[in-house]
């Protein structure tokens, strides 16, 4: 009996030990093989309503723990159309030991109108397909416009005196 009591003492934490490092390896694997996904492949095309675009913003957004975030913005869409899909990439400056730590979301947008007091603004609402990932929006700067805004959850101004705004960069692509 005491021989039974040892073996299951020893080989249990052993047991307990291998089956912990089995699951924390799936765990890193899963994370490392998410695959980059195409947003084209999920644009609907809509005849007549022209070529596809993709617009580029970039920016150095404020964070609460690190020094920024460096924030990419891509836009597509057909020419004539108020909305498309978008890949928005966060990468937070050394926010871990150090190092960067970057993330990758996709999902839909629209154009809306209206923002605060002014029913004539344009605001995009970026929808991600992922449903745990918050809905963002942003102050589109006039209809040909170099800048975005971000917004707060409301659609209102953050605000502050940190630069939440997004530059369009030059070398934009007709796709």
């Amino acid at each position: 009996m005491k021989m039974k009591c040892l073996i299951t003492i020893i080989a249990l934490p052993l047991f307990l030990l291998a089956c912990g490092n089995r699951q924390k390896g799936k765990v890193e694997n899963a994370v490392s093989v998410i695959p980059e996904i195409n947003i084209i492949d999920s644009l609907s095309i809509i005849k007549d309503a022209g070529e596809v675009m993709t617009d580029e913003f970039t920016g150095l957004l404020p964070a609460a723990d690190c020094p920024g975030i460096d924030y990419t913005l891509l836009l597509t869409h057909q020419k004539s159309c108020g909305s498309g899909v978008y890949r928005q990439t966060m990468t937070y400056i050394e926010a871990e030991d150090g190092e960067d730590l970057s993330f990758t979301e996709y999902g839909r947008y629209f154009l809306l109108r209206g923002e605060g007091v002014n029913e004539n603004a344009s605001i995009i609402e970026l929808i991600p397909f992922d449903t745990t990932s918050r809905v963002a929006y942003f102050l589109l700067h006039g209809p040909d416009s170099d800048s975005l805004t971000m917004l707060d959850a409301e659609k209102k101004r953050i605000e502050s005196t940190l630069n939440y705004t997004l530059t369009k960069n030059a070398s934009d692509t007709g796709e």
